[in-house]
Parts: structure tokens; sequence; C-alpha cells
């Protein structure tokens, strides 16, 4: 009997992914964490739209596409975005991990998907996040060329390092210029989401 309770116990605390549970965290959190953009997961899919993988690995993932959503915040506004939830912005956070990207194996041609277990990797190594807070990250899986799309994840994690809800977006690029190009895909991934999270309970 007492086995049983403590597994109750357990499974109370150990939600799953996107409940309704796990979103009601989440919406009636006082403010969201806004880590900024991970790029550890990320593959750029077609050899003719990243030619110059080195350049794309140290300047546009290792700060170039993060900046631009911190300096340009009146666009990328997180908080408009969120319906108007307070929200705490951590500039810096990510450059360590985004640093770390590499050029090896950076380009593909295959078909390349994320799920669910890669996303928990990818929030597990997240260091220095306090206990009763409530983060989020968009996890880049991929910018695609030959599709010309970009798939992001909007991912809202505890202090824990557990991930409370994860979906994917998937958007069009455009403008002028490579880094431009597919912060747009960033951008329409966020104005879709916005409708996501008005629905979320």
């Amino acid at each position: 009997m007492k086995n049983l309770i403590v597994k109750f116990t357990l499974a109370i605390f150990i939600l799953p992914i996107n409940s309704l549970f796990a979103q009601n965290e989440i919406k009636s959190a006082p403010e969201i964490h806004w880590l900024g953009i991970d790029f550890t997961k990320v593959k750029m899919i077609g050899d003719e739209g990243f030619s110059d993988p080195e350049t794309i690995a140290k300047q546009y993932i290792a700060f170039g596409w993060n900046d631009l959503l911190f300096d340009e915040y009146d666009k990328y506004n997180i908080k408009e975005f969120l319906r108007g939830k307070e929200v705490e912005k951590y500039p810096e956070y990510m450059a360590e991990y985004n640093e770390a990207v590499t050029a090896d194996g950076l380009v593909i041609t295959d078909d390349y998907q994320l799920d669910e277990q890669d996303i928990k990797e990818a929030v597990e190594k997240y260091q220095n996040l306090e206990d009763g807070e409530i983060y989020m990250s968009l996890i880049v899986e991929s910018f695609n060329k030959p599709e010309e799309e970009g798939s992001i994840w909007f991912t809202f994690f505890n202090g824990n390092n557990e991930v409370l809800y994860t979906k994917e977006m998937i958007a069009e690029p455009g403008g002028f210029g490579f880094r431009n190009y597919w912060a747009r895909s960033i951008y329409n991934a966020l104005k879709d989401f916005e409708k996501v999270y008005k629905k979320m309970k």
C-alpha cells in the first residue's frame, strides 16, 4: 500500500508534456523567463542555401540570430506574442550553448526531425534555473532551403528542467539578407504561436 501511495505521488509531479495541468501552470505563472533561441539540435538542410557552414556556425548561430531577437525586441516581442504575459529577458543565456555548435555535420541533405525526447535532452542541459519559475526557449530543429521553411519547437519548462509544454511550429522565411531571411521564419512562427497560446488552458 505504501508503495502505491509513493507511485501515485510521483505520478502527480511527473506530468505528461502538454497536459492541461502543465498548460495551466504556464498560463497562471506571474511571469515567463525568456532564455532565447537554442541551436544545439539544429540542422541546415540543403547545400544550395547553406554553402558556408563555418560562417553560419560561428556568426549566425553563435550570436547573430539570437542577438537579433533581443536587439529588435519591439518586433520580436515575446510579451506581445504571449498576450501580455510579463516576461523577464536573458539575452546572454544561450551564448555558451550556441557557441559550442560547430560546422561539422551542420549542413545536410537528408530529412531531419526532432521529437519530444530530443527536446527533453536539450532542456536538461540548461543550468542555473530557479525552482518555482517558468522558462521559455525556442529550440530550432532546422532551416530547410528546399522546402523554404523553418522548424522551431516552442518550449516551456520549470526550474527542475522538466518540460511542461512543447510544440513544433513551421513557418516560411523571407526578406533580404541571410540573417533576416531565416529570422523571418522565427517571427512568423511567433505570430502563429500566439494563436496556440491563446487556446492553451
